[in-house]
């Protein structure tokens, strides 16, 4: 899914703070899950924070 897919799929208009970081975060995530035992793990996790929030992180 690319960053207009995103935007779209959100509801968002696209200059929305939350469009750009959701952006930003969706580009940069395959960069923490390289080099891992378990990339898509990591990406799984990754995700499921925007997902289920920041709560979720210490669950």
């Amino acid at each position: 899914m690319g960053p207009r897919a995103l935007v779209e799929e959100s509801g968002l208009p696209a200059d929305d703070p939350a469009c750009t970081a959701l952006v930003h975060f969706a580009r940069e995530a395959p960069h923490a899950a390289r080099g891992q035992d378990d990339p898509g793990a990591v990406l799984d996790r990754a995700f499921g924070l925007l997902d289920s929030g920041w709560r979720e992180l210490g669950r």
